[in-house]
């Protein structure tokens, strides 16, 4: 895959980048240690949000609150969830994958080791510690509520602990489906109770995600909370002045709610506390929620 040929200028949308400069109106653009940085002068951008009732949004989180195919993390990328890793092994060879906020681009060995292209970006070279920076880092440097990319160009976008760090998650996940192909995936996931994870913005509940990916056109096939990672974990874990006492404490919370939960199952029966169920009372402490969501078409 020619990167290149993809790029499309960030301050118009009508030219293709070259020799660092937009051929057709001329936006010049600098490099950081050799990235692209591919960002716009005007930082006014307008766009539209189309209006999902909660009835809408009810009825879609019906139809998509189960697991993904697998459970937990997968523990060959970082960030990569099981579930998640299921649908990129369904991709043919020659897919070509997006990574919107790629951090060191440490998922780009695996991508390319299964046949599949990569192209990663984010904002920033070093909003990473150094043990992610020595991956290569992004392909270029870019905004994701305005990407420098040509529309329908991927089959898959892929976003781990991202959306929580967007000033406009509306935007962005529009501009996410905007650059996917007809037919192609969207895997993701946002923080929930995980706190102040790293300057950020926004964190998203079920509905949250539903409503997200609804007023961006896309189907929702799968939203559930993380595996094995609550609020309870979290909150001990992101506070920095946190004890091992502390920790200690987070984690019997955490398996005291997963106990009361396994109990419940057994006392109700699996027909009356079936799946459904059982992720909506998690999703009430999850340290964030997962999603797959399809671009219609």
């Amino acid at each position: 895959m020619n990167i290149a040929e993809l790029l499309l200028c960030p301050a118009c949308r009508n030219g293709q980048i070259d020799n660092a400069s937009c051929q057709h109106c001329g936006q010049v653009f600098s490099d950081d240690g050799g990235t692209p940085r591919l960002f716009a002068d005007n930082k006014t951008i307008s766009f539209v949000v189309r209006y999902v009732t909660l009835e809408e949004t009810g009825e879609a989180l019906r139809g998509a609150l189960k697991r993904g195919t697998e459970v937990g993390a997968s523990g060959e990328v970082y960030h990569l969830d099981r579930s998640h890793m299921a649908r990129f092994r369904q991709l043919p060879p020659g897919s070509r994958v997006l990574e919107v906020g790629c951090g060191g681009g440490q998922m780009r060995h695996w991508v390319q080791s299964k046949g599949w292209h990569y192209c990663g970006t984010d904002v920033s070279k070093t909003r990473v510690n150094s043990d992610l920076q020595r991956f290569g880092g992004p392909d270029f440097l870019s905004d994701a509520h305005n990407l420098p990319l040509a529309d329908n160009s991927f089959d898959l976008v892929y976003s781990a602990a991202v959306t929580e760090h967007l000033a406009a998650p509306h935007l962005a996940i529009q501009e996410i489906f905007r650059v996917l192909k007809p037919g192609g995936l969207y895997l993701g996931n946002g923080s929930f109770l995980e706190p102040w994870h790293d300057e950020s913005f926004f964190h998203i509940t079920l509905n949250g995600a539903i409503a997200l990916l609804l007023q961006a056109g896309f189907q929702p096939e799968a939203v559930w909370p993380s595996e094995g990672y609550s609020g309870y974990k979290a909150l001990p874990v992101m506070d920095n002045t946190a004890t091992r006492v502390v920790r200690h404490v987070g984690h019997a919370m955490h398996g005291a709610s997963r106990g009361f939960f396994a109990l419940k199952r057994m006392l109700r029966g699996a027909d009356r506390y079936g799946e459904a169920e059982q992720l909506r009372d998690l999703a009430k402490t999850a340290g964030a929620i997962d999603w797959i969501a399809r671009k219609p078409g």
